[in-house]
């Protein structure tokens, strides 16, 4: 199923990508050293990055200034000295309209899997939850993810 997804998300980006006459360089095994210098070495227009981690700040301040560069999935913290383009979710809003659409379902009492301690993000799509949820008089159970990040195995877990 997550492949399905991430093609379903994705393919139609490549598609309007490929009809600019756009090049597209895809890197998923964690190192980032080096990447970019590459990437600016090779006169890319600009770049989308995701990345969770902290090191993304870092990494923008350094090399925004060389080529545009738009930070995907998560926001720029109000502190950073840069301006910093980025495209985020709204986690709130989207566990109201979860919550809305099981409600609009028929359901009244669900489980919420997957809370984890220590992530804003799963912190506010359960608070978003909770809330309509209590809003609509729904009932939620909260199975909570003890691991320190989230994989389909925990789910299974759970």
């Amino acid at each position: 199923m997550k492949k399905k997804l991430i093609t379903a998300c994705v393919m139609p980006f490549l598609a309007a990508c490929g009809q600019n006459s756009s090049d597209i360089f895809t890197i998923n095994d964690g190192r980032i050293d080096g990447l970019f210098d590459f990437l600016i070495s090779q006169r890319v227009d600009g770049i989308l990055m995701t990345n969770a981690s902290n090191s993304a700040l870092e990494i923008l301040e350094r090399y925004q200034s060389a080529v545009p560069i738009v930070l995907l999935g998560a926001f720029a913290p109000l502190e950073s000295s840069w301006r910093i383009n980025s495209v985020s979710t709204d986690n709130y809003v989207g566990g109201q309209l979860a919550a809305r659409y099981l409600h609009d379902l028929g359901h009244r009492e669900v489980a919420y899997l997957g809370m984890r301690e220590g992530s804003a993000t799963h912190l506010l799509r359960h608070r978003g939850s909770l809330d309509a949820a209590a809003e609509l008089g729904m009932e939620v159970e909260t199975a909570w993810n003890r691991e320190s990040h989230s994989t389909t195995e925990m789910g299974y877990y759970l």
